[in-house]
């Protein structure tokens, strides 16, 4: 697959096969990005001056529960096979080191699955015109759920599962919840939580 635009403000599709039996969708955290927060560059950690690592986090002397699963998911994706993208230089030896992990990995892992990636708003101030972000969760939710829904107007019922960092996990949240205020009054709607398998915060 070649490298593609991935979009700053709604759902961009980055994998889709053939007959997919599961939609994966990632939703970045508060001044995260669609593709950044999900990207590892292979530059040195900020860790080793700052004390905080590359997702913002404080960092800790033992592994954490994000580099133990890393490891994990390093050694099953380990075996030679095809990479979605050309980006990856341990799976190819380009020399380029920036790997879009839902794009570049999870293919291998789980190849029948659609993947997507959701962007929003959550800048505090913009440089350009310097306003600040009006949008609230609830809102966020809301745009997030209709998005969804759209996005799988054909296959309503196909599982969903969603993957959520910081203030993603509190829009993921609240797009349920009025996803299951909606049996009634818009059940296309609902759809979205009666396809729920998983949501990893």
């Amino acid at each position: 697959m070649e490298d593609q635009t991935v979009a700053i403000d709604g759902l961009t599709v980055l994998v889709e096969p053939d007959n997919p039996v599961v939609d994966i969708i990632f939703v970045h955290g508060f001044t995260g990005h669609p593709k950044d927060t999900w990207t590892h560059s292979g530059k040195s950690s900020k860790r080793k001056s700052t004390g905080i690592d590359e997702h913002g986090d404080v960092a800790s002397s033992s592994p954490s529960k994000r580099q133990r699963l890393l490891s994990s998911v390093r050694s099953k994706v380990s075996t030679p096979g095809p990479i979605a993208s050309g980006k990856s230089s341990s799976a190819n030896g380009s020399g380029q080191s920036e790997v879009y992990w839902p794009r570049d990995l999870l293919p291998r892992t789980v190849p029948d699955a659609r993947v997507l990636t959701y962007g929003y708003d959550t800048n505090v101030k913009h440089l350009a015109i310097g306003r600040v972000s009006h949008n609230t969760v609830y809102s966020h939710g809301w745009n997030f759920l209709c998005a969804v829904e759209e996005s799988r107007r054909k296959e309503p019922l196909r599982p969903l599962l969603l993957v959520a960092h910081s203030l993603g996990g509190l829009i993921v949240k609240e797009a349920l919840r009025k996803s299951h205020d909606c049996e009634s009054v818009n059940p296309h709607l609902h759809n979205v939580i009666r396809s729920i398998v998983g949501v990893l915060f």
